[in-house]
């Protein structure tokens, strides 16, 4: 019974670690943790937060331009001002 969620604990840090690049994470990693293995570690989550931050920023700009011109072709084809 308490395994249950010490493995899912594991499988979410596995699958979060690969989206980071990270493919050899593993349960000593959290259990008996190494200092150059930890700090590597901690650097990719950072980099791919800091990673993850400028690309959203990128695609709310983008969203935006889009909702825009959305708005600027329903004026132009049906005449109404949706803004």
């Amino acid at each position: 019974e308490d395994s249950i969620p010490e493995l899912a604990f594991l499988r979410a840090c596995d699958k979060m670690m690969n989206v980071c690049g990270v493919h050899d994470f593993s349960l000593k990693d959290i259990l008996t943790p190494d200092s150059k293995r930890f700090r590597r570690n901690l650097s990719a989550i950072i980099n791919f937060a800091k990673f993850r931050e400028e690309r959203l920023a990128m695609y709310n700009e983008l969203l935006q331009k889009v909702i825009e011109y959305n708005k600027f072709i329903t004026f132009l084809f049906l005449g109404k001002k949706t803004y």
